[in-house]
């Protein structure tokens, strides 16, 4: 097989994600089969820094005039990279080429396509009205002859028309990242001027009430009330200066002054296990989620996690130090922060539920998907 690989991905750091990717592509090579991947083309002059992570093991990627272009120009591209790398299976990520692949379907009639969906239903409309979305969804992609991955169970179900062309893979973990050598929890604290005697939570935030940062505020804000211990609500995804109307935005979200001490805001970064490392719990306040990553890589540091009652954090509930709360509780959420941190246990079986999510059994799954497909 000749694998495209292509996502809407435009971050500055790689994550989980592209080291999936990587690890992804590695197994597809070992396979005897080849793997070619397109990014959408930075906006900026400065290219993705784990570009050189691909280089440096070999493989091919391409960049595409993506943003701020027609889809006639974007077809063009996909139809070049295609006939260059002799392409006949797309797995697109993050939605990259399927709207151009679904209304030119007729123009790849030999590609085999798979969809991956990462996400959750949004916060946004009823959960009743984008189950029919997507069971018209489903319908047109059984016309078409696309096939879907899913990281969430449920999802599966509301893919009504693809019952055997739907298939509901959870995310992996890889411990691989572009970076030499991690830092200690002592140095990542030291550089980010946390206080030996505080207690640092850490929660991701790049959506703020997808992720729920303003329960997170709220929460911490009534930890320190309440407990009188020194709590710093550590947030990564509105880098280390938020802009006044992000800070605005949080404020009136929460009703707490976004620029306060006890809040401190961190940049996106490669060594995210050095973040994970650094904190003394970590916090999932998020009122959808799909399946996380971040939890992944807090429970494979063995800290305590603290996590709200949805539907997408279910599987961490396995975890022996995971502490839950209901969704939206502010006050429960602080409660539930005390008893992570004060009650978590020595001993924990993150060592059963990593090898549950051991990123070689996702790649494994992903490549049989492919063997189906073709």
């Amino acid at each position: 097989m000749n694998i495209l690989i292509s996502a809407d991905y435009g971050a500055q750091t790689s994550g989980n994600f592209i080291a999936s990717l990587i690890e992804l592509g590695e197994l597809i090579k070992a396979k005897g089969d080849n793997v070619v991947y397109a990014f959408p083309k930075p906006l900026t002059k400065i290219d993705y820094p784990w570009l050189n992570w691909f280089k440096r093991l070999g493989f091919e990627t391409v960049l595409v005039d993506y943003y701020d272009t027609t889809s006639d120009m974007i077809l063009n591209q996909l139809s070049d990279i295609v006939s260059k790398y002799n392409i006949n299976l797309i797995h697109t990520h993050f939605s990259m080429f399927r709207d151009v692949l679904i209304k030119n379907r007729s123009k790849f009639k030999k590609l085999s396509i798979v969809v991956h969906d990462h996400m959750d239903f949004n916060v946004y409309q009823s959960d009743k009205i984008q189950r029919v979305k997507f069971a018209v969804l489903s319908l047109l992609y059984r016309a078409l002859n696309i096939n879907v991955i899913t990281v969430m169970s449920f999802k599966k179900s509301t893919y009504t028309f693809l019952k055997n062309k739907c298939w509901h893979i959870p995310n992996g973990i890889s411990l691989k990242r572009n970076v030499d050598v991690s830092e200690t929890r002592e140095d990542c604290r030291k550089r980010l001027g946390i206080k030996d005697n505080d207690v640092l939570c850490l929660v991701l935030g790049w959506d703020t009430k997808r992720k729920g940062i303003d329960i997170a505020m709220k929460a911490v804000t009534k930890y320190q009330q309440d407990t009188k211990h020194p709590m710093i609500l550590g947030v990564v995804g509105f880098s280390s200066s938020p802009s006044k109307n992000q800070l605005d935005t949080l404020s009136q979200l929460s009703g707490i002054n976004a620029d306060n001490p006890h809040i401190k805001y961190l940049d996106n970064c490669e060594d995210m296990y050095a973040y994970h490392r650094a904190s003394d719990v970590y916090l999932s306040s998020s009122r959808k989620e799909a399946f996380s990553y971040g939890l992944l890589e807090a429970i494979s540091q063995e800290k305590p996690i603290a996590v709200s009652d949805i539907s997408g954090t279910t599987w961490s509930h396995e975890y022996t130090n995971c502490f839950v709360y209901p969704v939206e509780d502010a006050e429960a959420c602080a409660k539930t922060l005390y008893k992570a941190y004060s009650e978590s246990k020595p001993e924990t079986n993150s060592a059963i539920l990593l090898g549950k999510y051991d990123i070689n059994k996702w790649c494994e799954k992903v490549y049989n998907v492919y063997k189906k497909v073709k």
